[in-house]
């Protein structure tokens, strides 16, 4: 049953209950990396409305616990809290192309929809590549707001 949630992406259409809206770079998203041997974890990248995501997870018939939850901080507008919703999660259940997430208590954290790809949002512009293969995309750094563990520490 593990194997049906690894290498797979999913759309996230709602967090307890409230509809996501697209609203940053990325269309929100959870994606079930293949195995990644080098850390010996299975790994998860996604997006909320406007943060990046990445953590571990493991999954034990139909038991879900995501772990090392990190990203960016960026302040979203809706408040829609993934990051809490993920963490809460206990179990799954996969229904054809829909994917759901409970907690504990069997009340819904997360329901998704399978997609194929994860695409940027029309009304935003994709970062610009640059000339040098060396450097990455340059991005509006404006738009983000990293904190570092130590900085939360003060």
């Amino acid at each position: 049953m593990s194997a049906r949630l690894v290498d797979t992406s999913w759309r996230i259409e709602k967090v307890r209950g409230v509809p996501m809206k697209a609203g940053g770079y990325f269309t929100p998203f959870l994606q079930f990396l293949p195995h990644a041997t080098i850390f010996g974890t299975d790994i998860f990248l996604g997006e909320d409305t406007c943060n990046a995501l990445q953590g571990t997870y493991v999954v034990t018939g139909d038991q879900l616990q995501f772990t090392d939850i990190g990203g960016t901080l960026v302040g979203c507008q809706d408040g829609t809290d993934v990051i809490g919703a993920l963490t809460a999660t206990h179990s799954w259940h996969k229904d054809g192309d829909r994917l759901f997430l409970y907690d504990a208590r069997g009340t819904g954290t997360i329901e998704l929809t399978r997609t194929s790809y994860v695409r940027w949002t029309p009304d935003q512009p994709a970062p610009t590549p640059t000339q040098d293969p060396n450097a990455g995309p340059v991005v509006d750094s404006s738009r983000l707001a990293i904190q570092s563990p130590s900085a939360t520490n003060t």
